[in-house]
């Protein structure tokens, strides 16, 4: 920028001060000043081109040797040399420094204010004390400063240094000097208004870069709301092209329905608005957080408004989640605990209060020990901490306890939360309540081995258990025993007093059984009334000893619900390795042992040996073949005649069954009826025969033939048929026979296993008028009470009291009593198994009523009794 040319005026003569004029047709020094303060340089140059000029006209103009511009600086206690004009070598110097220190009277006289006029600076007082430190050193005779100014603080000082002795300085000096101060002055304003502007501009231009960048959008409105200004991100968060947000104004932030505290801040009535929204916005939804206030002039007069634009969508939905996430949390069917890392307790929801009993504000700053059982191996635990403290996961299973003090199962799955710097934070445990869950499974393991009854081990457990034992005496070469046992006569008493009966007998005899062997061995129930013994270590002597236990203690008396009950066990024994090297080989080898106790007289135990193998083999085949007899019908009865003892003619017959095999031919009763009792089929079989003695005995009166009573074995089955009578009815309404010829034999441990269902069941029988007898007195143990009240009609003396009666006075004494017994209660008598003349004499001549037995015929086909009732009765 070109400067305005110096002044043209000469120096002031030292002579005829400011005497000398300007030349021809300059301007006036004053006139001169005037148009410099108004020159375009003063606002535009800058100071370091300022200063020189300035000095350098001020020494022109007031004819003087030196001028200086001195600034304060911050402190005020220095004063700096801006630019110094030396006229006479016309050069410039700069930086020197005057302290307070060293002029106390002349800083004195500068913070003043006041002009320092000093015809003799020498000697002046405000400039005295600058002698040493300047004027002696430069030659200075006279000063004239004065103050400079900026922003109407003080700045410095405009020092105009006459060199030489003292002079005085006239008044156009000190105009001039006046003039000359102003104007540095006023370069200094406009150097600080430029600084100023400058910081603005920079100010200005980092605001914008900071707008530009800010994450959120930042908008300025005018008072017609129209956008007059937006960052990039606004338009980035409403989906608006920059260039286009003119077409776009305030109200179109807001949703459908305009918020009345955002309208009232956009028309200036408050002062600011916070708040969110869901907005529409270039055809999508989101929502919105505004901050908006409103730009007022200094009168109060809205201008405008700015607003701080947030796109909150993802946020709300972090929200949502996150209440979502809670409220899941809080709601859980599942425990949830969180804790630091020391295992104290932050929180738990209400779920976990729930379960412990504990409350949140009784849990948190506790530790989840204090749900500690004793119950749970200390290894666990151990494990626990090792596995969640190396950032790893655990699950597994305590048994804690609630406050209440009970126990409970729980299952839970333990976690680390980690920091972004994967550093373990906390633990938060997910646990559930798996008690009712656990007694399921129990009950389900205990269903699945144990037997529900007896709550002894069932077949697979004992399976599982002697596949491990014969392992180990495998190992060991040790023996191993395995008792199979089946109690006797215990299906009469489940069919005679019920199964509840039944299972209370059961349960007992299996604690008996408990008692009988050690801890290590085991007692199994497969199914009825079969039980199995284990017998680890054991030798032949050791199962034969158990075995006896065994006899003993479940032989003896039972009290069930008031009756006393007696079943006795029949035991097979098989060993390993002798017998069988397997589970199932030597079950089945015991199981056939068994079979040969109960053949040999029951209540007792037998040792397998190979020969019963064949045994086992027949009886399963006779078994086998007998369901297909049932079924093929292959049964017939044979009929034995019953004499009176007086007249000796034919007054009754017994029915006996015989199968007739297709390939074996006839099989006695004694080889197959306790096969058919043992295997559920006496019950068919009882029926068929009752059915076809009715139909037989009637055909034979259709015959012709005299009319007989027909004697039947009842079976225990059919004796507890609830509707005996009824069915008893219904047969002989089919076979149209009497009541009257029909009898039915019941043996006297049959009538005596559930004695008043007896009594209920034979009164029915007798008012429809069937004949009812007992069959092998003497061998069981008949109360007398019990006895009176049955409407029996005859007793059976049994054939082992009559076969020695000729010669045994013990077997004769007891068919007398029999005789005089059923007398005394008006019951017939009749002997079976009568064989010989000598035998029926001695009951004849004690009085017996009837006989039956081989003396008078053998059993024989109906077609041939038919032909001996015809010859005998004729």
């Amino acid at each position: 920028m070109p400067f305005p040319p110096h002044p043209p005026w000469p120096a002031f003569p030292e002579t005829e001060q400011c005497a000398a004029g300007p030349r021809p047709g300059a301007p006036s020094r004053a006139a001169w000043l005037e148009r410099l303060s108004r020159a375009e340089f003063l606002a535009q140059a800058g100071l370091e081109e300022i200063y020189p000029y300035l000095t350098e006209t001020a020494a022109r103009l007031l004819g003087v040797d030196r001028v200086g511009i001195w600034l304060f600086d911050d402190s005020q206690r220095t004063i700096r040399c801006a630019d110094l004009f030396e006229r006479a070598g016309g050069c410039h110097s700069s930086g020197q420094r005057l302290q307070e220190a060293d002029c106390p009277a002349y800083f004195a006289a500068l913070e003043s204010g006041e002009p320092i006029v000093a015809d003799d600076a020498l000697h002046h007082p405000a400039t005295r004390d600058l002698n040493d430190a300047y004027l002696t050193p430069h030659g200075i005779g006279a000063l004239l400063d004065y103050p400079v100014r900026q922003q109407g603080r003080l700045a410095g000082v405009l020092c105009h240094e006459q060199a030489g002795p003292a002079r005085p300085w006239n008044e156009e000096q000190r105009l001039l000097g006046v003039a000359l101060a102003n104007l540095v002055s006023l370069a200094l304003e406009h150097a600080a208004l430029r600084q100023s502007q400058a910081q603005l501009h920079s100010l200005e231009e980092r605001y914008l870069r900071l707008l530009e960048f800010c994450p959120t959008g930042i908008i300025h409105y005018d008072t017609e709301l129209h956008i007059t200004y937006s960052n990039q991100q606004f338009a980035n968060i409403i989906g608006v092209p920059l260039e286009r947000l003119h077409d776009l104004d305030m109200a179109k932030l807001q949703d459908q329905r305009p918020l009345p505290a955002l309208a009232a801040v956009l028309e200036g009535r408050t002062g600011r608005f916070e708040g969110e929204y869901r907005a529409s916005l270039s055809g999508r939804q989101l929502w919105v957080s505004l901050v908006a206030a409103p730009v007022l002039d200094q009168g109060g007069q809205l201008l405008g408004g700015i607003a701080i634009v947030e796109d909150a969508t993802e946020r709300k939905r972090a929200e949502l989640q996150l209440r979502q996430l809670s409220r899941a949390v809080e709601q859980s069917p599942a425990t949830i605990v969180i804790t630091d890392t020391n295992g104290v307790i932050e929180y738990v929801n209400p779920k976990f209060t729930r379960t412990t009993g504990y409350s949140a504000e009784e849990a948190v700053g506790l530790k989840p020990s204090v749900l500690k059982s004793g119950e749970t191996p200390l290894e666990v635990y151990q494990e626990l901490w090792s596995t969640i403290a190396s950032g790893g996961q655990w699950e597994g299973v305590f048994h804690n306890r609630r406050r209440n003090g009970e126990l409970y199962w729980e299952h839970a799955t333990i976690s680390p939360i980690t920091d972004d710097n994967q550093r373990i934070t906390h633990f938060v445990a997910v646990k559930e309540d798996i008690t009712e869950k656990r007694r399921q499974e129990d009950r389900i393991h205990q269903l699945a081995y144990f037997d529900e009854l007896t709550g002894l081990p069932n077949r697979t457990l004992l399976h599982d258990r002697v596949s491990q034992c014969l392992a180990a005496a495998e190992r060991e070469q040790e023996t191993l025993a395995l008792l199979f046992i089946d109690l006797d006569n215990f299906k009469t008493v489940n069919d005679s007093l019920g199964h509840f009966t039944g299972d209370r007998l059961l349960q007992s005899v299996a604690q008996r059984l408990k008692g009988c062997v050690r801890d290590s061995d085991t007692v199994s129930r497969l199914g009825g009334d079969e039980f199995v013994v284990v017998l680890a270590d054991a030798q032949l002597d050791g199962a034969s000893q158990v075995a006896r236990k065994i006899i003993d203690r479940v032989g003896q008396p039972f009290v069930i619900d008031g009756h006393q009950l007696t079943v006795t066990p029949s035991i097979g024994i098989s060993l390993f390795p002798h017998d069988a090297r397997d589970f199932q080989s030597l079950l089945k080898n015991a199981d056939t042992a068994m079979y040969q106790a109960k053949e040999s007289g029951r209540n007792a135990y037998q040792f397998f040996t190979a020969e019963m193998n064949v045994l086992a083999f027949e009886r399963l085949v006779l078994e086998n073949a007998l369901r297909q007899a049932v079924e093929r019908q292959e049964f017939v009865l044979h009929y034995q005649p019953q004499v009176d003892m007086g007249s000796g003619r034919v007054i009754g017959a017994e029915a006996l069954v015989r199968w007739l095999h297709p390939e074996l031919g006839m099989v006695p009763p004694a080889r197959f009826i306790p096969v058919a009792e043992d295997s559920g089929l006496i019950g068919a079989i009882g029926d068929w025969v009752l059915y076809e003695a009715c139909r037989q005995n009637r055909a034979w009166q259709e015959a012709g033939l005299p009319a007989i009573p027909v004697a039947v074995n009842l079976s225990a089955v059919q004796l507890r048929q609830s509707e005996l009578h009824e069915s008893v009815a219904e047969l002989l309404r089919r076979t149209g026979l009497e009541s009257r010829y029909l009898e039915l034999e019941l043996t006297e441990r049959t009538v005596m296993e559930d004695a008043e269902a007896t009594v209920r069941c034979l009164r029915r029988l007798d008012e429809m008028g069937v004949m009812l007898s007992i069959d092998d007195f003497g061998t069981g143990y008949s109360s007398l009470s019990y006895l009176k009240r049955f409407p029996i009609d005859k007793l059976k003396i049994d054939q082992s009291f009559v076969r020695d009666i000729v010669a045994d006075a013990d077997d004769q004494a007891i068919a007398v009593a029999i005789i005089s017994m059923g007398h005394s209660l008006r019951l017939r008598v009749i002997a079976e198994g009568v064989e010989t003349a000598e035998q029926l004499e001695i009951l004849h001549r004690h009085g017996c009523d009837e006989a039956q037995g081989f003396h008078f015929g053998r059993p024989m086909p109906a077609d041939e009794f038919a032909a001996y009732l015809a010859r005998r009765n004729a």
